[in-house]
């Protein structure tokens, strides 16, 4: 390419004049001030040079042979490789239609000729600095969009490796949820197995003494059987809803004392507490004791007909439990602090594993025995 007049160099700025003169004097000017230059007369040249070379500006003159510079502006603006040039016309022809023109043809600057150095300099280097600000604001949007880009990748990565974990795990814990739950169901009826035997054998027995044994027995096993049956119906695999409980411990003794109102006659008074299973089966057991005996001795010995059952918070961190009637009381010599029976005895153990305390009222008008113990589940719903 003889036309082209060319200095190697790194980003350079491409001047584009048919006018050797005009080429010598624009290089001279820019050489003086550090720039780096690159010299052509021809819009065909200019662009060649502009889509192989690193141009970074071109000054760009309009009257030339062959390709004006309109038409060469606009060929730099079609090409994808050469669009984002910034480009100043240089030109004698300073009215301002030609101005409009340079400027729809996709150039960012006019100097008109004979141009002054300073000028010249100044549109020059705000132009590059303009150029490369805006190309390090691309190359900065290019790498942070590569890089959420990535981090969008490894994002969707972890949240799938993160939905198969979780479901994975709540496969783990339906399998889990289902194993303990069938666990409770075996125990349950396991202690049914027994519950019948030992009814099966009460109905061999005569004596008043031994048959009201076995029939505490029956109660306890079967008090411990309904918190299992209890725990295998709930929703929350660790947890039992006392007031269900309570209702289904008085069902049974209804059926077992043949007392088909019973549940008419029992007041029943709870918050929609749960509990785990290791409160769960003492107090049953508890209920159990309590209640057996309210029904012994207030719908069977005395003819009465009120039994009330509580189990309450506190709103203090404890759990309240109360069995009430309105029989004629424990007799003198049998206290609960000194216990002879053995359903008065588990009554005290089983409040000291709850870590709580007993609370005996008796007040000729009925008996209430009142436990109070720390909630170790805070779960209610």
């Amino acid at each position: 390419m003889d036309n082209i007049k060319s200095v190697i160099s790194s980003g350079d700025i491409l001047i584009v004049d048919d006018v050797i003169s005009n080429l010598d004097l624009l290089e001279a000017v820019l050489l003086d001030a550090g720039y780096k230059t690159r010299c052509t007369h021809s819009g065909e040249s200019a662009l060649i040079i502009a889509e192989t070379l690193p141009i970074e500006l071109i000054l760009l003159d309009i009257k030339m042979d062959g390709m004006d510079g309109f038409e060469t502006c606009r060929h730099l603006k079609e090409n994808i490789a050469t669009r984002d040039i910034p480009v100043i016309f240089i030109s004698a022809m300073g009215d301002e239609m030609e101005k409009i023109a340079g400027f729809e043809s996709g150039g960012i600057d006019y100097i008109t000729k004979p141009f002054f150095t300073g000028e010249v300099l100044s549109r020059v280097n705000a132009h590059l600095n303009a150029s490369r600000a805006r190309a390090y604001l691309d190359r900065q949007i290019k790498e942070r969009t590569e890089d959420l880009r990535k981090i969008n990748k490894e994002l969707i990565s972890e949240i799938k490796v993160r939905k198969e974990a979780e479901k994975s795990l709540k496969i783990m814990l339906n399998e889990k949820t289902t194993l303990i739950k069938e666990l409770h169901h075996r125990v349950k009826n396991n202690m049914q197995v027994i519950s019948s035997m030992l009814q099966l054998q009460l109905d061999t027995l005569s004596g008043e003494k031994e048959r009201e044994f076995f029939l505490d027995f029956t109660n306890r096993i079967e008090a411990m059987a309904i918190a299992h049956e209890s725990m295998y119906q709930s929703d929350l695999v660790s947890n039992i809803k006392i007031k269900g409980l309570i209702n289904s411990l008085i069902d049974y003794y209804g059926m077992a004392f043949k007392i088909n109102d019973l549940k008419d006659k029992t007041e029943i008074h709870t918050d929609d507490a749960f509990l785990s299973l290791s409160e769960a089966v003492p107090c049953a057991i508890i209920i159990n004791e309590l209640m057996t005996n309210s029904i012994k001795h207030t719908f069977i010995n005395d003819g009465l007909d009120h039994v009330s059952v509580s189990f309450k918070s506190d709103n203090l961190g404890s759990y309240i439990l109360e069995v009430s009637d309105n029989g004629n009381g424990l007799p003198d010599n049998i206290s609960f602090h000194k216990p002879r029976s053995l359903g008065i005895l588990l009554v005290n153990v089983l409040t000291k594993q709850l870590k709580g305390k007993i609370e005996y009222i008796n007040s000729g008008k009925g008996t209430t025995v009142r436990i109070k113990f720390p909630e170790k589940n805070q779960y209610t719903k």
